[in-house]
């Protein structure tokens, strides 16, 4: 998706800068806004249903439109005029991410199978909201900083 992403928007966004300027503020606002929305959050239901499946929730991905918006986010900071052309961009990013995400993701998953034992209370589900979403905004600004 990431590749879609990169090599459909990739030549158009080179091609117009204050295009590409104004989709990577947009890729760091909404991080922020993310942020804003774990730090209110309520509590959450405790409905649980059947899981989808990998592959259910894989192909979910493509239609969901949150997964295309985190994707142009993720690659409008990176996405460059000098890196070449997009399909080149397209092919790295495609290579880079998973390389990166995979193994990020399971210390993460781990942590999470920890901690929800530790957040029986709507206490400690609030102050855990707390923290995730001051570290979200935190390294939003801190990346936006560097650019």
């Amino acid at each position: 998706m990431l590749f879609a992403i990169t090599l459909a928007l990739g030549n158009l966004l080179l091609a117009h800068p204050l295009a590409l300027q104004i989709l990577k503020w947009g890729g760091a606002a909404m991080p922020c806004w993310m942020a804003w929305r774990i730090a209110a959050a309520g509590p959450a239901d405790q409905t649980t249903s059947a899981p989808a499946g990998s592959l259910r929730m894989a192909a979910f991905q493509w239609a969901n439109p949150n997964g295309w918006l985190t994707g142009v986010a993720a690659v409008a900071p990176f996405l460059d005029h000098r890196g070449g052309g997009a399909l080149g961009q397209a092919v790295i990013f495609a290579i880079l991410f998973p390389l990166v995400a995979l193994p990020s993701c399971f210390p993460w998953l781990a942590s999470g199978a920890a901690l929800q034992r530790l957040l029986r209370t709507p206490r400690a589900r609030r102050i855990l909201h707390g923290a995730m979403a001051a570290l979200l905004a935190a390294s939003t600004i801190f990346a936006w900083a560097r650019v």
